[in-house]
């Protein structure tokens, strides 16, 4: 390619030495439009193949963008699948009903709430309505954000004083839904992987929230503890508790004692 554009530019000076263009202006002046002719098409020929070079630089980034999206995409997929499959396994083994919401967005966030109430329901005490919580708390998160942004615009024109306190609140909103669900997932995972388990699961989740499909289908692959194991596991952390603050009790018995002899 360089070879035959520099055959080309040769071709075209000698074209104007012999029409008698360049002769006219004499040797000096046709030696330098010469080397000038010569400059232009070596700078021509270097662009040319400094622009191939970037379209391939170019094209290659975008074939790797495009791969790594499409892998992207297809990990998406498959952990949502997961996910929305680990859901419903858990859900069908604490007898809840309406599985089919684990596929759907919001109805996902709803069933979540809903197998906590019966875990917490298992356990002898009186759940809250997790199931509207997590539902209006990612409603509001999400597409529900917009309009509370106009309902602040509009108290903030009647009550212009509030607007720091309505920002902070705003911005903090889902840092509160976040901690909401983290509850209500531990409390699931606790009746699957028990109490320790599921309180790594549940940190493990929120540090690595792109896989939280994964950390679903992993406690769905447990059997549901059973009441009695439930109660054990419970009398043995009020047990260790209790060693804990006798040990604690011990050791401050211990130290005055330490100091007098000194």
């Amino acid at each position: 390619m360089e070879e035959a554009s520099y055959s080309f530019l040769e071709w075209l000076i000698q074209l104007l030495i012999d029409s008698g263009l360049l002769s006219a202006l004499g040797d000096e002046a046709s030696d330098m439009i010469s080397q000038i002719f010569i400059e232009i098409g070596n700078w021509a020929i270097a662009m040319f193949w400094e622009l191939i070079k970037t379209s391939t630089v170019f094209l290659v980034g975008v074939i790797i963008a495009l791969v790594v999206a499409v892998l992207v995409m297809i990990a998406g997929i498959v952990i949502y699948i997961l996910h929305a499959i680990g859901l419903m396994r858990m859900a069908k083994k604490l007898g809840v009903k309406h599985r089919w919401l684990a596929w759907i967005p919001y109805g996902r966030e709803f069933l979540t709430g809903a197998c906590a109430e019966k875990c917490i329901e298992r356990n002898g005490k009186k759940p809250a309505k997790w199931s509207a919580i997590l539902f209006l708390g990612y409603l509001a998160t999400t597409i529900g954000k917009y309009i509370i942004q106009i309902v602040i615009m509009v108290v903030l024109s009647v009550l212009p004083g509030l607007n720091a306190l309505l920002t902070l609140a705003f911005e903090l909103l889902p840092f509160v839904f976040i901690g909401l669900y983290a509850y209500c997932t531990w409390r699931l995972f606790k009746e699957f992987v028990g109490s320790s388990g599921s309180t790594i699961m549940t940190i493990a989740m929120i540090l690595t929230v792109w896989f939280e499909g994964l950390f679903f289908f992993i406690a769905s692959c447990f059997k549901l503890r059973d009441l009695e194991s439930a109660e054990q596991t419970k009398a043995a952390e009020v047990a260790e508790a209790a060693e804990v603050a006798e040990a604690a009790e011990v050791a401050e018995a211990v130290v005055p004692a330490q100091n007098t002899e000194a």
